[in-house]
């Protein structure tokens, strides 16, 4: 399964190069790395072009991290999609642990995460359920998702 890393940021310069090189240092490799920028103003745009894995998608005006996400998703081409933050970053086993939970008829699979920088936080989560959602609707933004439940959603 082709795995697409999409990253996105507003003035998350000061991290960026932290999350892009998680993603790069990955056991299992991604097929594509997109980087959608919300209209930066700091160097973001800069730092993720120094790097030859990124494909980098730079907004002229403020849109909001929703459609800078389906943008990146638009532009990526694999068959699992992880979205990731520019100021987060994955443990070096992240991808391979989640690629093996996920199937082709699995809509997505999530994990605890970490927060680093300004903040310095573990979100924990619970199993899944139906009733879930009713009590404490939350996963992850990194989770990995099959492109068809990201669509179909």
């Amino acid at each position: 399964m082709k795995i697409s890393v999409i990253i996105t940021a507003r003035n998350n310069g000061k991290y960026l190069a932290e999350a892009i090189e998680s993603v790069i240092s990955q056991t299992a490799k991604a097929y594509d790395i997109i980087y959608s920028d919300d209209f930066s103003t700091d160097n973001s745009v800069e730092i993720a072009s120094k790097y030859k894995e990124v494909t980098v998608i730079s907004h002229t005006e403020h849109t909001g991290v929703v459609k800078a996400r389906n943008d990146g998703a638009n532009h990526s081409k694999g068959d699992a999609l992880v979205f990731l933050d520019g100021d987060d970053k994955m443990p070096k086993d992240f991808l391979a642990k989640h690629l093996q939970a996920l199937d082709k008829s699995t809509p997505f699979v999530y994990c605890a995460a970490q927060a680093f920088g300004m903040r310095n936080h573990l979100w924990t989560v619970s199993a899944w359920g139906t009733l879930f959602l009713w009590n404490r609707n939350f996963v992850n933004t990194s989770a990995m998702m099959n492109r068809w439940a990201f669509e179909k959603a």
